[in-house]
């Protein structure tokens, strides 16, 4: 019987051990493809339409769902959806009305990096 819990309780490990890693990994590599846009991206000016949170929290910090209109250097828009986690303290800033400074890639404009949100080195 001893040797059937212990069995049980390896696979269990192996089973949330490997959500874990998945989870960390898609997050850390979200992280890093927003820190390159932010880096490389052009920069722009985005009016939020709507934000509303998505129930997913990571670190405390809620993730919320914004439609964003951005707008490009030369004063054309685009709109694009966005998902991002943000601090509590800083939720006030992703109100509709609110304009924020993004980054984006002209032949990727569905990709947007909000300046400011990606603290994961």
């Amino acid at each position: 019987m001893e040797i059937v819990i212990y069995v049980f309780s390896g696979i269990m490990f192996l089973f949330f051990g490997t959500i874990m890693f998945m989870a960390i990994r898609t997050s850390y590599k979200d992280s890093k493809a927003a820190r390159a846009l932010l880096r490389d991206g052009i920069a722009a000016s985005a009016r939020v339409h709507s934000a509303s949170q998505t129930g997913s929290w990571l670190n405390d910090n809620p993730q919320i769902a914004m439609v964003l209109e951005v707008t490009r250097p030369d004063g054309s828009t685009f709109g694009v959806t966005q998902t991002i986690h943000v601090p509590v303290l800083d939720a006030s800033r992703f109100q509709a009305g609110k304009i924020v400074r993004v980054k984006y890639r002209p032949e990727d404009e569905n990709r947007v990096a909000v300046e400011g949100m990606y603290l994961l080195k």
